[in-house]
C-alpha cells in the first residue's frame, strides 16, 4: 500500500510544475497487464507447431498418436444404406444415412445435432456392447484399415476392466475405458470381446485384437472427444439387445 505524506502550503506554493512526460506510476501499472498478457498470447506455440510436436513425439515412441483435429475424412462418406439395422430396433437418429462400418459389422451411425449417435446390436449385452466399442473406434478411422498386430494387442488390448453403479454408468464406463485406453496408447480395436459382464457388481473385463494408430497407415476420421449420458438406451427382448448412445465429437 502507498503511504501519501502530506506538504507544508508554503512548500506547495513555491513548487513549478513538472516537466517530465515519463508516464506515471498509476498509468505504467495500468498499461502493464495489457502488455504483459499481450506477449504471453504472441508466445503460445501455433496450432501448426502443436501439430509437429506431436508428430516427433509419435516417432520418437515407434508409434502413432490420437487424432487431434476433428477433420472428417473420405473414410466416412456419407451413403445411405450403409451398416443399417436389418431389424429396425427403433430409436433416435438422423435422416437414415451412416458412415462406412465394418464388414459384417453390427452397428450404425446415425446423426444427432451436433454429435453422432451410436447404435449396436447383437443376440446379447455383451455382443452389442463389443460392437458398440468397435462402432467408436471405426468412427475415429477406417477399420477396414487397422489390421491386427498379436504383440501391440497383447500390450494394450488386454485386462480393459469397466466399472459402474448401474447399467448406464457401466456402458459409460466400458467405452469410456476403451477410449482411454485409445488416448493413452494409441491402440485402436477393430475386434472386442467383453470375456465377463457382472450386472450385480456392475463390471465388465473385456479384450480387443488391433494396432496402434499410425498417421501414415491409418485415415484420420473424427476425434472422439467423450462419452455421453444423452439419450443412452439399452433395449433387450426377443433375442435381441440393442444399445444407443451418444458420442461427443
Amino acid at each position: 500500500m502507498t503511504t501519501t505524506t502530506e506538504q507544508p502550503r508554503s512548500e506547495k506554493k513555491d513548487q513549478t510544475p513538472p516537466t517530465n512526460t515519463t508516464p506515471t506510476a498509476a498509468v505504467a501499472a495500468a498499461v502493464a497487464p495489457a502488455n504483459a498478457e499481450t506477449t504471453i498470447r504472441n508466445d503460445r506455440p501455433s496450432l501448426e507447431t502443436l501439430q509437429k510436436i506431436d508428430d516427433a513425439i509419435a516417432k520418437r515412441s515407434g508409434r502413432g498418436y490420437a487424432p487431434t483435429t476433428t477433420t472428417t475424412t473420405s473414410c466416412h462418406p456419407r451413403r445411405s444404406g450403409v451398416g443399417s439395422d436389418p431389424g429396425g430396433g427403433g430409436g433416435g437418429g438422423g435422416g437414415g444415412e451412416t458412415c462406412d462400418v465394418a464388414k459384417g459389422g453390427q452397428y450404425e451411425y446415425r446423426d444427432h445435432t451436433a454429435d453422432v449417435q451410436l447404435h449396436s446390436w447383437g443376440k446379447d449385452l455383451s455382443e452389442a456392447l463389443s460392437w458398440c466399442a468397435v462402432a467408436m473406434f471405426g468412427y475415429m478411422t477406417c477399420i477396414g484399415d487397422v489390421d491386427v498386430n498379436e504383440k501391440e494387442s497383447d500390450d494394450f488390448g488386454k485386462g480393459v476392466v469397466a466399472r459402474g453403479q448401474d447399467l448406464y454408468s457401466l456402458i459409460f464406463a466400458f467405452l469410456d475405458e476403451w477410449l482411454f485406453n485409445f488416448h493413452d496408447t494409441g491402440f485402436i480395436a477393430k475386434e472386442v470381446v467383453v470375456t465377463s459382464i457382472d450386472l450385480e457388481g456392475f463390471c465388465i473385463k473385456s479384450v480387443g485384437r488391433g494396432e496402434c494408430f499410425d498417421i501414415d497407415k491409418h485415415p484420420q476420421g473424427t476425434e472422439v472427444k467423450a462419452i455421453t449420458y444423452s439419450n443412452m438406451k439399452m433395449i433387450e427382448e426377443n433375442g435381441r439387445c440393442d444399445i444407443w448412445v451418444i458420442i461427443d465429437i
